[in-house]
């Protein structure tokens, strides 16, 4: 497990999110890119620009979850895979979070999904989430558009999305209930 990041003061476990469509400057502009008239931009030589969340997906009872509908709360969003060890070890815990929060103003529990990654594609995760009693929303990737966008190579992974909608940390591996409660309390924290 690697975690690094912009959290480090508390827990050493969520690194800056540098995901979605990036604006980032680099060294290796050329002298062409470089006598180009500089966007006007509040911003400092190296920070990133991630827009909103802006995905509309399926969760396993058909409905469809817009992640604007979540815009004015903190989003703890963990990918993850029914044949994944360290995810099915996460599991209770998250649940436990989505029974927490599944009535608060300020957070939402959220899970995701690669169907096509799963033995029997969706009916793989409706079993797992049946088998265990699991009821936090989880939402299907049927494309894979949102784990590409966020580079998922590994499951589990935790993203903590602001407020604002705009991705604040990435978290890559097994987390325990404690740290992922020290998460969501950071994030909640940020104005």
């Amino acid at each position: 497990m690697m975690f690094t990041g912009k959290m480090n003061t508390i827990t050493s476990y969520l690194s800056p999110s540098t995901t979605q469509k990036e604006t980032v400057k680099t060294d290796k502009q050329t002298d062409t890119e470089e006598k180009k008239e500089p966007e006007k931009k509040d911003e400092e030589p190296g920070n990133t620009e991630v827009p909103p969340l802006d995905y509309v997906l399926k969760d396993q009872n058909g409905n469809q979850i817009s992640f604007k509908d979540y815009r004015g709360k903190v989003i703890f969003l963990n990918f993850w895979a029914t044949w994944c060890p360290p995810c099915q070890a996460e599991m209770p815990h998250i649940q436990a979070l989505y029974e927490k929060y599944k009535d608060s103003k300020d957070v939402v529990v959220l899970t995701i999904v690669y169907p096509p990654g799963e033995k029997n594609g969706e009916q793989s995760v409706y079993d797992f989430l049946k088998e265990n009693d699991y009821t936090m929303p989880v939402l299907f990737d049927s494309d894979g558009a949102i784990s590409s966008a966020f580079g998922i190579s590994s499951y589990p992974t935790t993203i903590m999305v602001k407020r604002d909608g705009i991705p604040y940390g990435i978290a890559k591996g097994q987390l325990t209930s404690d740290i992922m409660q020290q998460i969501i309390d950071k994030t909640l924290a940020i104005k």
